[in-house]
């Protein structure tokens, strides 16, 4: 069995998988109308995930590592600051609220589920095999990181 969830780890790439999250968001049922009180919300939510979710991307681009979340293994660089300093995954923060924001632009409760299944896959699918990575690349530097920040908030 453990070599079948070895098998999966980083083969789906996250922006395929918001993708396909933010469909399924989509075409659930709605509870009420779209246009209540939580469509302001959920767009300030959507437009700040994704801004948050961009930001880690332009400073990789800076640095010149790769922001490849399916190649960890291209990794150059350490990077522990800019968002890094409140979270390990800020693209991935980014990501879920930009998903939360969805489901609340759409008045769609059913899309928290969906938001909840986001942070339990990425976590093990993507984010633990990147750590294990991060850990055998920058040993000491990583694990101080990782005992200042988070990995989520």
């Amino acid at each position: 069995m453990s070599r079948a969830v070895s098998a999966i780890e980083k083969k789906v790439p996250p922006p395929v998988l918001v993708g396909v999250l933010a469909v399924i968001i989509w075409v659930l049922p709605r509870a009420t109308d779209p246009s209540s009180l939580l469509s302001p919300v959920g767009v300030a939510l959507l437009v700040a995930g994704l801004g948050i979710n961009a930001w880690p991307k332009e400073l990789f681009r800076r640095v010149g590592t790769s922001v490849s979340p399916v190649q960890p293994e291209l990794t150059s660089a350490l990077i522990i600051h800019g968002p890094y300093r409140f979270t390990r995954n800020p693209m991935y923060l980014g990501y879920a609220l930009a998903l939360l924001g969805l489901s609340a632009w759409l008045a769609q409760p059913w899309g928290l589920l969906v938001v909840v299944f986001f942070v339990a896959y990425i976590t093990r699918f993507q984010i633990l095999p990147e750590e294990r990575h991060l850990s055998s690349r920058f040993p000491t530097q990583y694990a101080v990181y990782c005992r200042a920040v988070r990995r989520w908030v």
